[in-house]
């Protein structure tokens, strides 16, 4: 079957070898495919996995960055400057003391 214009061959035998031929090929090509097919199984499911660790980082991340913007405000805010009791005792103490050495 050497021609150029792809013409079955008469002879039986070779009929058959080249169905054997073909059958061989299709095989692989069918081995081939369920190992892509399986690879690509396996990409998807750690795409999966990645994306639920992405959520939950993002999602952590979130929460991180509102107890920041709470405890900035917090520590930082106008309401941090208001003297608390302490601070106030501790002032009428410091003031007591210098009347009495004065």
């Amino acid at each position: 079957m050497s021609d150029n214009n792809h013409t079955l061959p008469d002879d039986i035998e070779e009929l058959k070898r080249l169905v054997a031929a073909q059958q061989n090929l299709l095989q692989m090509k069918d081995a081939e495919l369920r190992e892509f097919n399986q690879k690509y199984e396996n990409v998807e499911r750690k795409y999966e996995e990645l994306d639920t660790k992405y959520e939950d980082v993002e999602q952590r991340y979130e929460d991180l960055k509102q107890k920041y913007k709470y405890l900035q405000k917090l520590f930082f805010g106008r309401k941090s400057e208001k003297l608390t009791p302490e601070d106030e005792l501790q002032g009428d103490f410091a003031c007591a003391c210098d009347e009495a050495r004065n």
